[in-house]
């Protein structure tokens, strides 16, 4: 069914965003205020190769991807820790305790939809290897502003990632579970 096109209040909502967890499995989170998008950028450094100072060569660098942030209204619901059970995991990972079993597999594919309208997919963007970087469970709390909203944030980084026009979910969640 079609919406309105007049002040339609969740035309704005037109994404979607899938977390693949190891052997397969995946969450979808609702309720994102905001979703950055990926991006990439190209490091090049001046080389003043011998007998041409004037014009310097570019010599390619390496790359740094754009870090992602999910931002939505905190819902207190019973169940809903995956994004510190994630964060846990990774910190064990990095910092694992004496006499325990290391923890594997806390990196994460992240797929996120962009959709139109009529919630049909236009682009698809697969992050690799996602890694959380920052959480916060809600805002800063302060007596003098009754009025603001107490909010969740994930900030995570990423490998790299692929972009895709349109097509079904189902065969880009078929081929990450291949990967694990």
């Amino acid at each position: 069914m079609a919406r309105s096109n007049n002040a339609d209040p969740l035309d704005r909502f037109r994404w979607k965003v899938y977390i693949v967890a190891p052997a397969g499995t995946q969450f979808a989170r609702a309720g994102f205020t905001t979703c950055s998008s990926p991006g990439i950028t190209l490091d090049f450094a001046a080389y003043a190769e011998g007998g041409s100072h004037m014009v310097p060569r570019m010599i390619h660098n390496g790359a740094t991807f754009k870090p992602i942030t999910l931002t939505r209204g905190v819902i207190s619901q019973t169940g809903v820790d995956d994004f510190s059970k994630w964060l846990e995991d990774a910190f064990k990972a990095l910092n694992p305790e004496p006499g325990s079993a290391p923890v594997q597999n806390y990196r994460r594919d992240i797929v996120l939809e962009h959709l139109d309208r009529d919630g049909d997919v236009v682009k698809r963007y697969t992050m690799r290897n996602c890694v959380p970087t920052a959480y916060e469970p809600a805002s800063d709390f302060g007596a003098d502003d009754e009025s603001a909203l107490s909010v969740e944030t994930l900030t995570f980084n990423y490998e790299g990632f692929e972009e895709e026009t349109g097509g079904d979910l189902t065969s880009v969640l078929d081929n990450l579970r291949g990967l694990f």
